[in-house]
């Protein structure tokens, strides 16, 4: 059972615990019957987002005539005298991540391996190669295509609470 669905329980449990010792107004000593503490824990559900399973995001465009990488990257900055890197970092919302790269001047097949496991390929001409990231926090990315190269890394935050905003 998931920590999602378990913090589900837990919250019915107390809706009916609460919905059963707290009188209504207008019926001041007539306890709720089980029918309609169901029907409103059931109203109560609806507010509970449904996970997205999947999120997509663009990492950035690579020219391979090139090997020039433009979008999210790991940069060097002097802070208290001292080199620091930042890694670039999103915020999906969903369980898993998918993670596509732009490609322009594509005259070979381009390939994106993840250090972590897995590799997606681009045929010669392609403006864009995706790859399944999955549940990964931490992804160091390899795009390759010939003889160019880019690698980096990034990092993958995910909400407390996955689904739907309102």
């Amino acid at each position: 059972m998931t920590t999602r669905f378990q913090h589900l329980a837990v919250l019915a449990a107390a809706l009916v615990a609460l919905c059963v010792s707290v009188p209504f107004a207008g019926a001041a000593d007539a306890p709720m019957s089980r029918d309609e503490a169901h029907r409103q824990i059931k109203v109560a559900e609806r507010a509970v987002p449904i996970p997205t399973t999947v999120e997509t995001t663009t990492i950035g465009t690579f020219d391979p005539a090139t090997g020039e990488f433009d979008g999210l990257v790991t940069e060097i900055e002097i802070i208290n005298g001292k080199p620091v890197r930042l890694v670039p970092s999103i915020v999906i919302n969903a369980v898993n991540a998918r993670l596509t790269f732009q490609i322009r001047n594509a005259t070979k097949p381009v390939r994106v391996s993840l250090r972590e496991g897995g590799f997606a390929f681009a045929p010669a001409g392609a403006t864009s190669v995706t790859i399944n990231a999955g549940r990964l926090s931490t992804v160091h990315w390899t795009i390759t295509s010939g003889t160019k190269t880019h690698r980096d890394e990034l990092i993958i935050k995910r909400r407390g609470i996955i689904g739907p905003t309102t």
